[in-house]
């Protein structure tokens, strides 16, 4: 297939499915949209690059964001400066997220000789670049530039300027990638570079320009974030390097092979299959390697060699984050494919893994839009709640708790959303006023009254409307999912002045 049709109905493909997302309900989100876009909300609505309440913060007073690197975010402040500050906001832009990482990837298929499979992979990425969207996490932007820095070191020219402003962008975008980055970029360099005879030399004389120019773009990011908050570099250090975070999960309470069974285990058997096949998938490499290790050339031995001992680092370092494991998937065949020379069977080895693991993503997408399609009348019945709060609270910048699934359908009333999965953390919630208890992940049946979080005391909220629906994800007749989830949440009213708290069942019938 020719690349005007290849790109063409790339273009259509991502047209369609833009429109069938604007005709479902919003996708409901993870808890990570506080750490990956609230700030970003924030400074487009109110000029502030900041966020409240988040993991190891002490209080709810807003502070400079410094979670993590800006890029997602400051992306994300931008897109709301045109598209409609809506419920539709994110869903819409981490969709646009997902399809530039699917064009990075066509750039990438399509410099690779013409075959079969060549052809069914562009076919796929074209029909479905839904299949790359990461939500609400920045991982589709960083395998993007994670592709993109790797594509400017591969050829025997190289532009030191541009490879490192890349590699900085992937940095600021996700660390994770920029560090894999680092690495490929010196193996690219020793692979490509001429003259073969000063191959180390020459290898060593590029990365460090390359690093240095990197280091200077992130120094000169991080002395802006210091200058604008001095506690800003420590908030990043404590999030990358905290024990329920970033490398610090090695730390946590539970074992390694906790922290992996939790990984792979606690988000859904789609998220599960991409976890496992992405494991076994690398098991596989390795088989391959030692069974064909006699007949690979010096520079696949260095290809195959590389990748697994960045795979191996990457398990080892992050063990509980799962969704790190699951981008391998596409970390792995994106430098096989842009490093190996022609003819080479790791080249066809990586697309092979490419197409199995693009595959594997269909029952996670698919479930995704059927979820959607299913909340659509929940979603339409759930619209009017936050207007209802906020009707009943003292201004929009009263302090409002939500659960990550109802954040978008929320934000565009409230500047100051809190999550509370991580608010043990905070020594007086009496600044929240308002609350929103969702059914999301509920197990309980649609009578039951889901408990207030743990860390609020629930005599002091008074309850002034119930979730005006509960769902269960069904296909066929049959339920596909134990739990609850869908739109509709209960609200809550903290008492003024100390005023006596009705119990539980007395504010029920209130409510009705």
């Amino acid at each position: 297939m020719k690349m005007r049709g290849i790109l063409a109905l790339f273009a259509m493909s991502s047209c369609a499915w833009v429109l069938l997302t604007l005709a479902l309900a919003p996708s409901m989100n993870g808890n990570d949209v506080f750490i990956f876009r609230d700030a970003g909300w924030n400074l487009a609505t109110s000029g502030h690059f900041e966020s409240s309440a988040l993991i190891y913060m002490r209080d709810l007073t807003p502070r400079f964001f410094a979670h993590y690197t800006p890029i997602f975010p400051l992306l994300f402040a931008g897109f709301l400066k045109i598209f409609p500050q809506n419920a539709y906001a994110g869903t819409v832009f981490n969709l646009l997220a997902g399809f530039f990482m699917a064009a990075v990837s066509l750039f990438i298929i399509l410099k690779q000789q013409a075959s079969t499979l060549r052809t069914l992979i562009l076919v796929i990425i074209a029909l479905a670049p839904v299949l790359f969207v990461t939500y609400d996490r920045p991982e589709a932007l960083g395998l993007s530039l994670f592709a993109l820095t790797l594509s400017s070191v591969n050829r025997i020219r190289i532009n030191a300027p541009v490879a490192g402003s890349l590699l900085a962008l992937t940095f600021l975008a996700h660390p994770l990638m920029a560090i894999l980055a680092a690495v490929w970029i010196a193996i690219g360099i020793y692979l490509n570079v001429e003259p073969r005879s000063s191959r180390l030399r020459l290898t060593a004389i590029w990365s460090v320009r390359i690093a240095v120019i990197a280091a200077l773009i992130i120094a000169a990011v991080a002395l802006l974030d210091y200058t604008l908050d001095s506690s800003s570099i420590q908030r990043f250090l404590g999030h990358a390097l905290g024990y329920r975070s970033g490398l610090g999960v090695m730390a946590n309470k539970g074992t390694f092979l906790a922290n992996l069974k939790s990984a792979a285990f606690g988000h859904g058997r789609p998220f599960m299959i991409l976890y496992l096949l992405t494991l076994f998938l690398n098991g596989l490499l390795v088989i391959w390697f030692l069974w064909r290790r006699r007949l690979l050339s010096t520079a696949e031995q260095i290809l195959v060699t590389t990748t697994l001992l960045l795979t191996v680092a990457t398990v080892l370092g992050f063990p509980a984050e799962g969704h790190y494991i699951i981008a391998l998937g596409f970390l792995i065949p994106t430098p096989l494919l842009l490093f190996s020379v022609e003819g080479s069977r790791l080249k066809k080895v990586a697309m092979i893994s490419l197409t199995v693991v693009l595959l594997a993503h269909l029952p996670e997408t698919a479930l995704h839009f059927l979820e959607r399609a299913e909340e659509l009348p929940g979603y339409h019945a759930a619209l009017p709640q936050p207007g209802r709060l906020l009707s009943k609270l003292s201004s929009p910048e009263a302090i409002v708790a939500v659960e990550g699934g109802s954040y978008d359908l929320y934000k565009p009333y409230f500047h100051r959303l809190v999550e509370l999965d991580h608010a043990d953390d905070v020594a007086d919630l009496s600044g929240v006023e308002g609350l929103a208890n969702c059914y999301g992940g509920f197990d309980g049946n649609a009578s039951t009254l889901r408990p207030l979080p743990a860390v609020l005391n629930p005599a002091g909220f008074q309850l002034i409307e119930r979730a005006p629906s509960h769902l269960w994800v069904t296909a066929f007749g049959h339920r596909i999912m134990s739990r609850q989830w869908g739109y509709g949440c209960d609200l809550y009213l903290r008492f003024k002045n100390q005023k006596p708290a009705l119990s539980a069942e007395a504010n029920v019938t209130q409510a009705r």
